[in-house]
């Protein structure tokens, strides 16, 4: 601070010229029970962050699980396409003989012909059904492109499974379980909010160069207690 001239009276000085202050402020709080509350609550919440982590990958690996299914039920139903376009091919063929030797007709020829058509539609679609479930398991298992599934995967329930414990292990059921316990203590820590709160303050102050009614160094130590009446919203 810096004034036009001193300040004082009978030639002492009660506010110098020149005056420099330094201060500093200390608080804590002795008494918070909300926010000892909201460090529970976000403990919880980290625990249930860590639960869906390991509840999506169950999802992915699941999603993985189907794609690969899907890919080998779609394999199946192009080989059963590959063998009806045969058979109508087969018929084709046959349709043309007797036409040829005079012992068929052309109506039928035509019906073979248009079977065979649709056959060959449905191996066309059947095909690309089997690329795009290639594609997705590609995509699941990062891949730089499609992945084909070769075998078929062995769906046998592994011996000695205890069904209780192979329930509670479910990462889905861990999640609602521990989304249910954040919830509740939200809730029975609700009342922690209207309760009053407590801050200690430590206010150490030095000042140079001091006054006639201003020493160089104080400290204040301050205790403050606040209570809500009313919170709307």
């Amino acid at each position: 601070m810096l004034l036009d001239n001193a300040r004082g009276f009978n030639g002492g000085v009660t506010q110098p010229q020149d005056q420099v202050t330094f201060g500093a402020d200390v608080s804590m709080p002795v008494l918070a029970p909300s926010r000892w509350a909201a460090t529970n609550q976000a403990r919880d919440q980290v625990d249930v962050s860590k639960l869906a982590s390991a509840d999506i990958r169950r999802q992915i690996a699941v999603a993985a699980a189907q794609a690969y299914l899907a890919v080998i039920t779609q394999k199946h139903q192009l080989d059963v396409n590959l063998r009806a376009r045969d058979n109508a091919k087969a018929h084709l063929d046959y349709a043309d003989q007797r036409l040829a030797a005079g012992a068929g007709t052309r109506l039928n020829q035509l019906r073979a012909a248009q079977e065979l058509a649709s056959d060959d539609l449905r191996v066309e679609n059947a095909g690309l059904a089997v690329r795009r479930a290639q594609e997705a398991l590609g995509v699941l298992l990062a891949a730089g492109g499609p992945v084909d599934a070769s075998d078929e995967p062995a769906l046998d329930v592994p011996a000695g499974v205890d069904e209780p414990a192979w329930m509670t292990s479910r990462t889905d059921l861990q999640l609602l379980a521990g989304q249910q316990r954040a919830a509740e203590r939200v809730w029975k820590d609700s009342p922690k909010d209207i309760m009053p709160a407590a801050t200690l303050s430590f206010d150490p102050q030095f000042i140079t160069p001091k006054g006639l009614f201003q020493p160089s160094k104080t400290w204040r130590l301050t205790l403050s207690f606040s209570q809500p009446i009313f919170r709307a919203g």
